[in-house]
This record gives C-alpha cells, structure tokens and sequence, in this order.
C-alpha cells in the first residue's frame, strides 16, 4: 500500500457524536419531572454515546429500549404532554442521528467526509419528528376526553420498537 492511500478506518464522525450525546441528554431532562424517568433517558444516552463511540448496533438498540421505558414512565408519571412530546421529537432525532452515523461509518469511514449528509438528514429528521410531534399534540389537544399521556407515551414506544424490529 503506497503511503498516500490510507487504511480504511470505519469510525462515527465527531459533529454525528456530539449532536446524538446532546440531544440524547436533552430529550432526557425534558423528563426531569419524573426522576425514574430522567435517571432511564439519562442511561440511554449514556449508552447511546458509548455506542456511537464504539460502533455498537446493539448498544444504540439497548439505549433505544431505555429511552422507550423512560418515555412510558414519564407518560404514567406526571410528565406534562409538551415536554413529553418534545422528549419523544429530540429523541427520535437523536435515534436516527446515531443509526445514520453508524451506517456512513460503515460505508465511508473515518477519512470521509460526512458533514453534509450527517447535517441533511439532521435537518430531514427533525422536520418529519416536528411535524409528527405538533400533529400528535394537536390531536391530543383537540380530544373531546383526555388522552391519558401513559397512552401517547405507549404509542410513541411502540413506533420506535417497530423502527427498531423493521430494521
């Protein structure tokens, strides 16, 4: 190999690393109102890190699993509905940031350069959670009978278990 061309060395670029370990730890003081809550998203973003850091599938499912359990606990707790969704929204966000950067560092690599496509899907996956969040709320808002925030809380889980088992 001549010295010019380098090995080729998959890792998760730092701008994807430190926009997943921020939004993570938003989405889980969004909850602080519920302290079980709070702790479960404070150790899925923890986890989510680690699995950025180390290229880990698995750990960022593991952090996924705790971020649903805190999101179900904040619902059945007295989490008010605009921090829930908005914890549910950066989460989400923050979910595919790292699934995104993960795959470019399979695919691309340390040396690549990913700035862009991290920062377009950046901006294509906060503008799909955004509008799911507002539609959510509204239809939350506009029931004739409160919705129980535990129920918003199990729907959101359940569309990211199904992210999760569709992938």
């Amino acid at each position: 190999m001549s010295s010019d061309t380098a090995a080729f060395e998959p890792a998760v670029s730092p701008l994807a690393r430190s926009l997943v370990t921020v939004g993570s730890l938003l989405a889980a003081l969004l909850l602080v109102s519920v302290p079980a809550a709070a702790l479960l998203g404070v150790g899925g973003a923890v986890i989510w890190a680690v699995a950025v850091r180390r290229r880990s599938r698995q750990a960022l499912d593991v952090g996924a699993g705790l971020f649903a359990l805190a999101l179900l606990t904040a619902g059945i707790g007295s989490a008010s509905m605009p921090r829930l969704v908005a914890a549910t929204a950066i989460a989400f966000v923050s979910y595919d940031l790292a699934a995104t950067g993960l795959s470019l560092a399979t695919a691309i690599g340390r040396r690549g350069e990913t700035r862009t496509a991290v920062l377009a899907r950046l901006g294509v996956t906060s503008i799909t959670a955004a509008v799911t969040a507002g539609v959510g709320y509204l239809a939350f808002s506009a029931a004739t009978d409160a919705i129980p925030p535990a129920t918003i809380a199990l729907v959101f889980g359940g569309v990211l278990l199904a992210v999760l088992a569709l992938r």
